[in-house]
């Protein structure tokens, strides 16, 4: 078979014809403005020779065919001619069936719509009447009973179940979630430790088993550890559940409420193809846009998540609007550049996650009194650029030079004038994101919470129907919920039993013995401490551990403790493994997976990069901070 794809340039030229195809086919005519205005983005046209086979009985279904110019013609696999139904071709994909049940060819040189089955299993989700048209228009080709007949013989003979429970990997990681709690039980009970804090931390390290060899889906540990809290009354069922009835519930379901009413709208669309419309045509600006929009939000947004969350939304419709492979090297680069504008600017605004502001209260009086935003970000400033610098230094070493993503700009011109005016809904979104965001920036004006603002916009959205009992179910992230609320409630039994103060009486000799008194080495020893500590504990509550560890260490070695406040919130952001991040299992929830947007193995290389990167960033601010006369001002 031998296709000719027609050029972008053919493709924009005759998009108006394209339009008119799909509003007279009776399986599209009945779609929205800004559904035909996705596809069109997403379809190719192409020109095929006399007698040229599209497909044959048996093949899998993967893309429907709609004629344009010329004539095709459809046979059953014993050489019985069909009838051709709306000069289509494929509706087996409409109907959800994984094989072509007939033979299409073309009887002159013509010319057709091509769209692939992914495409068009996106647009059934929210139009599932699609199904049943096209299952209509099959039956009119077929009789009914050889209709089924033949989806009788679609089910494969066999199913590989590739799942092996008992895989080695498994086996090593039950047995040290089994035998390593019972050796630190043994190893601590002649030291002076209470009894309810070694029992949690050998509930701690089966946890962290469980993670670091991925056992268990992420949200299960936490809970496991909630629960041996209480079995063993190391804590009272108050402490155990704080997260739970913690103001961070509304605030996490609010974000996801907005984030759906930013998806269903279609307003992240419009804006994407109207942005990309007046973007130079450099893959360069394309990746920017997306890292400025989350440095943006990093000083007006306290929660990693949330930012996530809002961020996503926009990398979804670029990659569609750019007309992106899945999985390819340029949806792979996006994906870091989106969850690398959400994330890399968290150490460097107070503001940008509440553990920075535990650095602010341990710091001492003389210097806490006159600590502003501003002596914050200047003293972050080399540690931005190099964090910024190492993110396109990772691209490169990993992606190598990507050719520019052509912008059809005619094509999203007419796409834009498909969607016709704002909608109600798309009205409502930006009200929304605007109100939110305002609400952030205005914080210390009105002193009114972000979950508390997230809660009522929450509510705003689904009294008013915005949010329907449906999406609030099946759209809002209910795991990744229960795993951040989980976590919270991991900080809260860990100040209860005094975890920090424990730890520090318990090693202080150790490192007190052994600590080095250059900068540059110490730098190096709070990255490895910080590192072991993560292995453990998540983002937050392994920065509090290590700023309450670190911090009285500070006239020892002679190091400001706001710097070694600000590494600890620098190097508590690197991880290598994904349960380490749950504003990663969040991004890869949504977008990764083996039908994901991008290549996570590419990623999570980029990832180890930056996590590198930090320290690096440490080292080049050593002469920066020297050099303004904070380094050693104690």
């Amino acid at each position: 078979m031998t296709f000719e794809n027609l050029t972008k340039q053919s493709l924009m030229s005759e998009s108006a014809e394209i339009v008119g195809r799909l509003e007279s086919d009776p399986i599209f005519r009945n779609l929205s403005g800004a559904t035909i205005a996705r596809l069109l983005a997403s379809l190719n046209v192409i020109e095929v020779k006399s007698d040229t086979l599209l497909y044959k009985c048996g093949e899998q279904a993967s893309h429907l065919y709609l004629l344009l110019a010329g004539k095709m013609h459809a046979e059953t696999k014993d050489g019985v001619s069909l009838k051709i139904i709306d000069s289509r071709g494929g509706d087996e994909v409409l109907c959800g069936l994984p094989i072509y049940t007939n033979n299409l060819s073309t009887l002159e040189k013509s010319k057709l719509i091509k769209i692939d089955k992914k495409i068009l299993d996106q647009i059934i989700v929210n139009n599932p009447d699609i199904r049943t048209e096209a299952l209509r228009l099959l039956s009119q080709r077929f009789a009914q009973e050889d209709l089924a007949e033949n989806h009788q013989q679609l089910s494969p003979d066999k199913v590989i179940k590739k799942a092996k429970l008992y895989q080695w990997k498994n086996i090593k990681g039950w047995l040290a979630t089994s035998i390593s709690p019972l050796v630190l039980i043994y190893l601590f009970s002649e030291t002076s430790l209470q009894y309810n804090l070694i029992i949690f931390f050998a509930a701690l390290l089966a946890t962290s088993c469980m993670w670091l060899f991925s056992l268990v889906d992420e949200y299960i540990p936490p809970i496991f550890l909630m629960i041996v809290s209480l079995a063993y009354n190391i804590v009272p069922p108050e402490v155990a559940f704080k997260g739970f009835g913690s103001e961070a519930l509304f605030l996490f379901l609010g974000v996801y409420a907005l984030a759906i009413v930013i998806e269903d709208s279609g307003i992240a669309y419009r804006f994407m193809l109207w942005l990309l419309n007046h973007l130079p045509s450099r893959f360069f600006w394309q990746r920017a846009i997306l890292l400025i929009t989350g440095y943006i939000l990093s000083p007006v947004m306290s929660s990693g998540n949330s930012r996530v969350a809002i961020v996503q939304p926009l990398y979804r419709e670029m990659i569609q609007c750019l007309g992106v492979s899945k999985r390819s090297p340029s949806a792979t680069i996006l994906a870091t550049t989106s969850f690398s504008g959400a994330m890399l600017m968290s150490p460097m605004f107070i503001t940008s996650k509440p553990s920075n502001l535990l650095v602010i209260e341990t710091l001492p009086e003389d210097i806490k009194s006159h600590f502003t935003q501003i002596l914050w970000v200047k003293g972050a400033l080399i540690a931005m650029i190099t964090v910024t610098a190492g993110h396109f230094i990772a691209d490169r070493l990993i992606y190598g030079r990507l050719p520019n993503l052509t912008i059809p700009k005619q094509l999203m011109k007419t796409q834009l004038g498909l969607l016709g005016p704002l909608s109600i809904m798309e009205l409502v979104s930006i009200f929304s994101l605007v109100f939110f965001i305002g609400s952030a920036i205005t914080t210390s004006w009105h002193n009114v919470p972000l979950s508390t603002v997230s809660g009522v916009l929450l509510l705003a959205l689904l009294m008013c129907g915005f949010i329907t009992k449906k999406k609030f179910q099946q759209n809002i992230d209910w795991s990744m919920i229960l795993f951040l609320l989980s976590l919270d409630s991991i900080i809260a039994i860990m100040r209860h039993l005094d975890v920090t103060s424990n730890l520090t009486e318990s090693i202080k000799d150790y490192i007190f013995e052994y600590l080095p008194i250059s900068p540059y080495i110490f730098i190096l020893f709070e990255f490895l401490l910080v590192g072991c500590i993560r292995i453990a504990l998540p983002i937050t509550a392994g920065m509090i551990v290590s700023v309450l560890l670190l911090m009285p260490l500070s006239p020892i070695v002679g190091i400001n403790p706001w710097i070694i406040g600000f590494l600890a919130g620098l190097f508590s952001d690197a991880w290598f493994l994904a349960y380490q991040s749950s504003q990663y299992i969040q991004f890869r929830n949504k977008e990764g997976g083996a039908n994901g947007s991008y290549d996570e193995a590419l990623f999570l290389k980029h990832n180890n990069i930056l996590s590198i990167t930090r320290l690096v960033a440490a080292f080049i601010s050593l002469p920066y901070w020297r050099w303004l006369g904070i380094l050693d001002k104690i």
